[in-house]
């Protein structure tokens, strides 16, 4: 199964990013996260926002040993200009395939056809 992780501290966006990963790379499921996990295991995707409750996505990926950013698709959905092209282009040096597709054209991209439950999308098992 192909699945998604999401990570943005704003659950009010997380019907439309799920909405828009399941359309656009075919993902079955999608986890959400407020802040980056210590490991994304099998997710095939995932979409990141800048700025957490906590820190920001690129201190906290800066964390992780490398292996584990590794064979995966990342999007940036960060509408935060500059900070978000910092993100990218660190993903980048990494050698990872990375997308930038902010939040505010996901949002014009996707209506959404029909209301989800209160925890959105499926979550994958684990």
């Amino acid at each position: 199964m192909r699945w998604a992780w999401v990570v943005d501290d704003s659950p009010e966006r997380y019907e439309v990013l799920g909405l828009f990963l399941q359309s656009r790379w075919g993902v079955e499921a999608v986890r959400f996260s407020p802040e980056v996990p210590e490991d994304f295991g099998e997710a095939w995707v995932v979409s990141l926002d800048y700025h957490l409750a906590g820190c920001t996505a690129l201190e906290a990926l800066k964390r992780l040993p490398p292996e584990r950013l590794a064979g995966r698709l990342y999007v940036v959905h960060s509408t935060a200009g500059l900070e978000a092209t910092l993100l990218e282009d660190w993903l980048r040096k990494q050698g990872l395939e990375v997308i930038r597709y902010p939040y505010t054209l996901i949002r014009m991209e996707v209506r959404p056809k029909r209301r989800l439950g209160r925890s959105g999308p499926v979550q994958p098992p684990g």
